[in-house]
């Protein structure tokens, strides 16, 4: 077994990263190839442990594993920015460099058309935005744009139910999702709903780390 092999191997052997597996060399001969572990990468991103997902990617590029260069891991690592913080500027940082890595990525740009969206909605261009986005709903990225377009329902219109239907599309796609389930408890409590608000608002105990939004959360569950 390579060098590269025996690092991952023993990082993914230790229980404190969030990784369990029966024995690390059972993982690291299932997936020790490239198309193997950017598997397992995106397994771990749509099963919502997104810690373990950014720290496996970590040790890839620390490892300078041929996978650190990939278009795709580097859509992961911006999908991951946008649902944790929705933090557009490090969003836009890992999406230039899959674009950087791969110029004619399909998915790169079509996340790109999800942000552009994105960006017509905070311009004030809610007709084009919301078209833009009814169009991505059947695309590889339509948790986001459920997300984005389900979120602008809810705080800018009175589409409450509608604005639901959109953040269910959402985490059904992504359960570690924080940000739509809590949006989809907010909106609960508006339609009087408050058993499903407060169901919501559990999983986002179930998936937040920050320990003041965890805070705000339990607020929530309490009120």
């Amino acid at each position: 077994m390579g060098t590269k092999q025996r690092d991952i191997a023993s990082f993914l052997e230790s229980e404190c990263q969030g990784f369990i597996y029966d024995t690390a060399r059972s993982f690291v001969s299932k997936h020790s190839n490239e198309d193997s572990l950017l598997s397992q990468i995106k397994s771990l991103y749509i099963q919502g442990q997104y810690q373990a997902c950014k720290d496996l990617i970590q040790l890839l590029f620390e490892q300078r594993h041929s996978l650190a260069g990939s278009s795709e891991v580097m859509l992961i690592r911006a999908q991951m920015a946008f649902e944790e913080e929705e933090s557009i500027a490090e969003t836009c940082t890992w999406l230039a460099q899959a674009e950087l890595n791969n110029k004619k990525c399909p998915k790169t740009k079509l996340y790109k058309e999800v942000l552009k969206a994105r960006q017509c909605l905070k311009d004030g261009l809610y007709q084009e935005g919301e078209r833009q986005l009814v169009g991505l709903l059947d695309s590889e990225y339509q948790a986001h744009a459920a997300f984005i377009l389900g979120e602008h329902l809810f705080w800018r219109s009175p589409s409450t139910e509608e604005a639901v239907a959109l953040l269910k599309i959402a985490v059904q796609d992504r359960p570690g999702f924080v940000k739509a389930w809590a949006t989809m408890g907010f909106a609960y409590n508006k339609m009087g709903l408050k058993d499903k608000a407060q169901q919501s608002f559990s999983q986002c105990l179930e998936f937040e780390k920050d320990p003041e939004r965890l805070a705000f959360y339990r607020e929530q569950l309490a009120s």
